[in-house]
């Protein structure tokens, strides 16, 4: 009976008759084709039921993604399932046989057929090397490599440099498809050498590619379709694509990397329309497609002019902008390409040493109304950070007027919510932008002086404040006033009074404070502040309050004291310690 529905399948296989190919008959010969070909016992058989296949109009009707799906089943199946049929060298070899046949004559349809075929190498290994299906000492793997570079390769460049192409759009897409479903290792990108074809075009339509799936992740998709299958292959694309990118032009890599920002900017939007979950694996996966593009470019920038760099970096700055939604949705712990990215981005603009070519990409984030998206506003205040940090000496006015003054006064800043994970990563990153702001070295321009100046006290108290009210932990008030007491010096000729008010702004806070717990962190904020008391006298005032304010049993507060006492080289601090503290603690220390 087998044998007899083998003859009938080659028969209808191989009529010349035209059949009219229905939807019903399309899967009934589909169905057929998966069931027999895996299980036929007799080599000639084979021979002549994969020829029939081979040259049939069939193929030729079935849509080129379902046939590449039909052809990667039929040799699933024969890899996974143990039958007492052929063996898997001689299956190999018949189906060598008939390829090898019909090189010079191949159309599209061929084409399909042998990338569902090769598209399996990685299962026959994964096989091969735990059950040792294959008995002809690797002579099935070299078929696999064979069909690859001296057929599918070189058949691929010819379809893909024909006249056709030009202007049909599914072909295009069909061919980059196919391609991409090779790349299933990242170091694939040999295959391209040798291969002769314009590879910006097709850098340029694997991001066409990229940017129509943007637009429908999420949407139901007809199955066998483009975005179907890249759906569940966006690895392949991102392999394929980088492999792409080592043969582009210089010209090709900017036109791409802005192309890449664009796809970033149409995801985020659409990232932020969804409301539903089940897309984040999806866009995950996208995310990292995008990462992986941008790292290639990122690393290829040797290739890039000095005077297109910028435009280099700052599409990559942005196209991360966009995507932060993502970054904070799915994490980067475990992806060190992201941190290399950005990294190398932050790392550029440093080098650059050239803020006005900074400033426009500021300007960019802000005018994206990053108020209304927590993560982009996140992003735009830690990039901001970083320039301010690392371009202090260079910061004036107009820049903070434009970018960091604005943000204090943000609500999220001033009264944000404590259960929001967004308000409090946005409070937390503007409280270091402060920091970074008002720790600049007033040496450069007294207008910034003027500013911390005005700004120092108000922060301090907000500071408090947000600390009373649970929004700020003890270790966050620690390190802001740790860090804005080394500020009082340099600030002192602007203002001899501002340290004495923080002081005496910290003390009034102590002593109106009930939790001890709170208390005795205020105290170490008045502690770091006392150091930078430039009248010894006036310091020993000062000691004596603290140690009035401290419980004489609390060893950390009392050791803390020591520490700053014996960091101020002041034989005043020293002598005050031994008569005034050590008498009464002696049997402690």
């Amino acid at each position: 009976m087998f044998d007899h529905d083998v003859e009938y399948l080659i028969t209808a296989l191989s009529s010349e008759t035209r059949i009219q190919y229905d939807q019903r008959l399309l899967d009934e010969i589909s169905a057929n084709v998966v069931y027999h070909v895996p299980r036929v016992k007799s080599p000639d058989t084979l021979y002549r039921l994969v020829g029939a296949l081979f040259r049939s109009q069939f193929i030729v009707q079935l849509p080129p993604l379902r046939l590449l799906h039909v052809v990667k089943d039929v040799f699933l199946w024969k890899l996974e399932v143990s039958e007492p049929t052929l063996p898997i060298s001689k299956f190999y070899s018949v189906w060598n046989a008939v390829l090898k046949s019909y090189r010079a004559t191949w159309n599209l349809s061929q084409l399909i057929v042998l990338d569902g075929i090769l598209v399996t190498y990685p299962r026959f290994k994964q096989l091969n090397n735990e059950y040792f299906i294959d008995e002809s000492s690797n002579k099935t793997a070299l078929y696999y490599k064979n069909w690859e570079l001296q057929l599918f390769l070189p058949m691929w460049a010819q379809f893909w440099n024909g006249a056709t192409i030009k202007t049909n759009l599914s072909i295009q897409n069909f061919l980059l498809i196919a391609l991409a479903l090779l790349f299933n290792q990242s170091n694939k990108s040999d295959l391209l050498r040798g291969v002769s074809i314009s590879w910006d075009l097709v850098t340029e339509k694997l991001l066409d590619l990229l940017a129509e799936y943007i637009n429908v992740v999420g949407q139901p998709t007809e199955k066998f379709s483009i975005n179907s299958v890249l759906s569940t292959n966006l690895n392949h694309l991102a392999n394929c694509l980088t492999a792409s990118f080592t043969r582009s032009n210089e010209a090709t890599l900017i036109n791409s990397v802005c192309k890449i920002e664009r796809i970033c900017r149409q995801l985020s939007d659409n990232v932020l329309s969804s409301k539903e979950q089940h897309l984040d694996l999806k866009f995950q996966n996208v995310f990292i497609l995008i990462i992986l593009a941008l790292k290639e470019l990122s690393a290829m920038n040797m290739k890039i002019l000095p005077s297109h760099k910028g435009t280099l970096y700052s599409m990559i700055c942005l196209s991360l902008f966009h995507v932060h939604v993502l970054t904070q949705k799915i994490g980067t712990v475990g992806f060190p390409s992201y941190d290399y990215v950005y990294d190398n981005m932050v790392t550029y603009f440093i080098v650059l040493d050239d803020l006005s070519k900074i400033i426009p990409i500021l300007d960019l984030m802000k005018r994206e109304n990053v108020k209304q998206d927590p993560s982009k506003l996140i992003f735009y205040i830690g990039f901001l950070n970083k320039i301010t940090n690392y371009y202090a000496w260079r910061i004036r006015m107009p820049f903070v007027t434009k970018f960091i003054e604005p943000l204090l006064h943000f609500n999220a800043f001033l009264n944000g919510s404590m259960s929001n994970p967004f308000e409090i990563e946005i409070k937390e990153s503007i409280h270091a932008l402060a920091i970074t702001a008002l720790s600049i070295d007033p040496s450069h321009s007294s207008q910034i002086a003027q500013w911390q100046v005005s700004r120092m006290l108000v922060y301090l108290k907000m500071s408090m404040d947000q600390y009373m009210a649970g929004r700020l932990s003890a270790d966050q008030i620690l390190i802001i006033f740790g860090h804005l007491s080394t500020q009082f010096p340099s600030l002192h000729s602007y203002n001899k009074h501002l340290l004495k008010d923080s002081l005496h702004e910290t003390y009034i806070r102590i002593i109106n404070v009930k939790p001890p717990e709170k208390k005795n962190v205020l105290i170490e904020c008045l502690i770091v502040q006392i150091p930078f008391v430039n009248d010894p006298h006036h310091s020993i005032g000062w000691l004596n309050i603290c140690l009035q304010l401290i419980n004489t049993h609390n060893e950390r507060l009392l050791q803390r004291l020591w520490e700053m006492v014996s960091s101020l080289e002041s034989s005043l601090a020293i002598d005050w310690w031994y008569a005034t503290v050590l008498p009464s603690q002696s049997s402690k220390l």
